[in-house]
């Protein structure tokens, strides 16, 4: 059973005995701001044997895959480390995982393929950026859409094997027009604030800096959102202005905030995204 409590502050996962009408705890986790992150929701857990019971969690403060063996308690972490398992599928022999991660690096997506019994992982896709996937019934094969920081998505095959190329099915998403220009590739920086804490950030650099410009800072909306990514933004016209801005000689700053996914894009944009000038 999954718990939480009315300020979504706590999550208590619990098993309950039938025979005694008895609850006993099997992982409680707490957040004094919010419970919540990627699989922290009650799709994201299940059955691996009548013993073994699997769940994510953000104890470290990054979500990742644990199991709980019901026979005597023993808590046991599948994945470790400063990334975060965004999406996680049990295969259907249940002897694998399937997971999508950003441990290349905050602002990619990358589909792996976990072995239980070993821990080891096989890294599956390697085009930079994101890589939403969609798993094959017979799990030989996965869908991928990708995208790139100046490239639109588009769907791709491949199959669920370590070093094996993806091949490109749809070429829909960019029009001759829309190739024409020159679009650039935001570099992805990461800087640390007054407190020590990392934060990252978007730059558009000019080909021609004018001299008497100052440097732009984009805010995006939806406080959750991540924008300082590798993918295709969903402000995309906001992506294309601050082209036309560095066209003009502006260096332009698009930053993420203290609350911005870890590092997960969700959602879509809240508000309107604005412009501050700094000189």
């Amino acid at each position: 059973m999954e718990i939480h409590s009315d300020d979504n502050k706590d999550r208590w996962l619990m098993q309950w005995d039938i025979n005694l009408n008895k609850l006993s705890l099997l992982d409680r986790q707490r957040d004094e701001a919010w419970i919540g992150g990627p699989g922290i929701n009650s799709s994201s857990m299940g059955w691996i044997n009548e013993d073994l019971f699997w769940f994510q969690s953000e104890a470290t403060g990054y979500a990742h895959l644990y199991t709980v063996n019901l026979q005597n308690g023993e808590k046991k972490a599948l994945t470790s480390g400063k990334y975060e398992v965004q999406e996680a599928i049990l295969s259907e022999d249940k002897k694998s995982f399937y997971l999508t991660t950003n441990e290349v690096h905050p602002g990619e997506k990358h589909f792996y393929k976990l072995h239980i019994a070993t821990g080891t992982k096989e890294r599956i896709t390697n085009m930079t950026g994101a890589n939403e996937t969609s798993l094959a019934p017979d799990e030989k094969n996965v869908a991928v859409l990708h995208s790139y920081s100046n490239q639109p998505w588009e769907l791709y095959l491949q199959p669920v094997k370590a070093g094996t190329a993806a091949q490109q099915i749809t070429f829909k998403s960019q029009s001759e027009e829309f190739k024409s220009y020159a679009w650039r590739e935001p570099e992805v920086i990461s800087f640390k604030a007054a407190d020590g804490a990392l934060v990252y950030a978007r730059v558009y650099k000019p080909s021609n800096p004018h001299p008497n410009k100052p440097a732009v800072l984009f805010v995006h909306g939806a406080g959750y959102l991540q924008n300082a990514h590798k993918w295709w933004s969903s402000y995309f016209r906001e992506f294309m202005f601050n082209n036309m801005l560095a066209d003009n000689g502006y260096y332009v700053m698009d930053i993420d905030y203290r609350g911005s996914a870890a590092m997960a894009a969700t959602g879509v944009p809240g508000s309107i995204g604005t412009w501050e000038v700094k000189t």
